[in-house]
């Protein structure tokens, strides 16, 4: 997967392109200030079993991109989080076994 198709652009996660394997959810309320809501999200992505943690940017805007390998197939899905004043948002995507996007 290209760092072209994932990431943030103009303040905001990447929309997803026309491909039904794409999920991006934005909420406009956050419980905890984004610094806190990144240091949780790390915390608990470094503690799953199948999640590698690819970049973490610890300073406005606040994001992180991780890759969770499938415990049944040699798929992954790539998952990128967002934190910011307003918006927040979430987005995720199935690769393939390849390593190759599934995206369009």
């Amino acid at each position: 997967m290209s760092e072209r198709e994932i990431g943030i652009v103009s303040g905001e996660l990447r929309p997803c392109p026309s491909s039904p394997n794409c999920v991006l959810t934005t909420f406009e309320y956050a419980p905890t200030e984004p610094e806190e809501a990144l240091g949780r999200i790390v915390t608990i992505l470094a503690n799953e079993k199948r999640c590698r943690v690819i970049t973490v940017q610890r300073e406005q805007p606040f994001y992180v991109h991780a890759e969770f390998r499938s415990f049944l197939s040699d798929s992954s899905t790539t998952s990128s989080f967002f934190f910011s004043r307003n918006p927040a948002g979430c987005r995720s995507g199935r690769l393939r076994a390849s390593g190759t996007t599934t995206w369009a």
